[in-house]
C-alpha cells in the first residue's frame, strides 16, 4: 500500500509544480483561451482522483490511526547531495574505486542509495544545451522546461543541509502546508519520480541531438550505453512480501494474546538477516 502511495504522491506533487510553471509562463495565452482547456482539465482531475482514491483512502485510514510522522523520524531519511553523487558499493562500474572506504554509513541504507549515474544527473544541463538548438518542436521544448522546473524544485525542497541536529531542510515547510506530505517517512523514495522525469529530459535531448547533428546517433548511443553501465549493480536488496506477512501475523498473535484491555503495545522485530543493521 505505501509502495504505491509514495511514488503517487511525489508524482502528483511534481506534476503540480510543472503545471504551475506552465501556467505562469503562458498566462497571457490561457487568459485568451481558458474556455478551451477548462473542461478537459476538469475531466482529467476528476478521472485521476477517482483512480487514486482507493489507494489514498486505505493509506489515510491507517495514517489517522497512527497519527502524522514526526520530524525527527522524517529528517533522517532526507537525501543530501552525497546521496545523489556517490555511487554505492554494489555498483559494477564504480566498485573498483572502493567507495566503501569513504562513503558515509547512511549511504548504505537502501532508502538513501539514490545515485542514478552522472549522465542522468547531467540531464538538466544537457537539456539546456540542446534547448538552444531545437527550433522545430517548440511545444515539446516548452513542456520539457516545465518538467525541468518541477524536477529541480522538488530536489531542492527534499534536500537536507547539514548533519545531525544542525541539519536544515525546506521539506519541513512542505509537510506543514501540503496535504499528505507528513505521512511520508522515507522521503528518499522521491528518487523514483526524479529518475522518471530525468529520463524524459534525457530522451528529449537525445532526440534533438539525433535530428540536428550528422553523427548525432553516435552521441546518443554512447550516452544511452553509459546510463546502463552506471546503473548496473552487483546485486540488489529484495524484501519478500512473505517475510513482512510473517512478521505481521506474529505481531497480531502477540497482541491477541496480550488481552483486550491492553491499551499500549510495542514490539520491535529485528531479525539478524535484515540488511543495514549495524
Amino acid at each position: 500500500m505505501w509502495l504505491a502511495f509514495y511514488p503517487l504522491w511525489f508524482f502528483t506533487f511534481l506534476l503540480g509544480l510543472c503545471s504551475l510553471f506552465m501556467m505562469i509562463r503562458h498566462m497571457k495565452y490561457l487568459r485568451l483561451h481558458w474556455k478551451t482547456y477548462i473542461w478537459p482539465a476538469f475531466a482529467f482531475i476528476v478521472t485521476v482522483s477517482l483512480l487514486v482514491y482507493p489507494i489514498l483512502r486505505r493509506y489515510l485510514i491507517v495514517k489517522d490511526l497512527m497519527g502524522p510522522r514526526q520530524w525527527a523520524e522524517i529528517s533522517v531519511f532526507l537525501p543530501t547531495w552525497q546521496t545523489y553523487l556517490l555511487p554505492t558499493a554494489e555498483s559494477v562500474f564504480y566498485r573498483s574505486l572502493l567507495f566503501d572506504k569513504f562513503s558515509p554509513l547512511f549511504l548504505r541504507h537502501s532508502e538513501l542509495c539514490m545515485f542514478s549515474g552522472f549522465v542522468v544527473l547531467a540531464a538538466p544541463i544537457l537539456f539546456l544545451l540542446t534547448r538552444r538548438v531545437d527550433k522545430v518542436d517548440s511545444k515539446w521544448a516548452s513542456l520539457m522546461s516545465g518538467i525541468l522546473f518541477g524536477l529541480l524544485t522538488l530536489m531542492i525542497l527534499t534536500l537536507r543541509w547539514g548533519v545531525d541536529v544542525s541539519s536544515f531542510s525546506l521539506w519541513q515547510m512542505v509537510i506543514e502546508r501540503v496535504p499528505g506530505a507528513n505521512a511520508i517517512r522515507a522521503v528518499g523514495r522521491v528518487s523514483l519520480t526524479l529518475q522518471l522525469f530525468s529520463a524524459l529530459l534525457l530522451s528529449y535531448s537525445l532526440t534533438v541531438i539525433q535530428g540536428r547533428f550528422k553523427q548525432g546517433w553516435i552521441i546518443s548511443m554512447a550516452l544511452a550505453i553509459s546510463v546502463l553501465m552506471e546503473n548496473a549493480v552487483v546485486h540488489r536488496y529484495v524484501f519478500p512480501v512473505a517475510m513482512s506477512e510473517d512478521r505481521i501475523a506474529a505481531l497480531a498473535a502477540e497482541i491477541e494474546a496480550s488481552g483486550k484491555n491492553c491499551s499500549v503495545f510495542h514490539r520491535s522485530f529485528q531479525p539478524d538477516s535484515f540488511p543495514f543493521r549495524e
